[in-house]
């Protein structure tokens, strides 16, 4: 696969990450940015070989 599909990620969750935002459109306009942004960072990683470990605090 060449890309993770942000439509079906956000289809899969977007209303659970959306919940605490109040607004759903801009929950989905911040997280398409990030998701955007790490894109190229993860296929530069795959295309060398190495892994991404992500940990999450909240």
């Amino acid at each position: 696969m060449d890309a993770a599909s942000f439509d079906t990620l956000w289809e899969a969750s977007g209303a659970v990450i959306s919940a605490s935002w109040g607004t759903p459109a801009l929950a989905r306009e911040i997280y398409l940015s990030h998701h955007e942004g790490l894109v190229p960072f993860y296929r530069a990683a795959a295309e060398a070989g190495q892994a991404v470990i992500k940990a999450f605090w909240y």
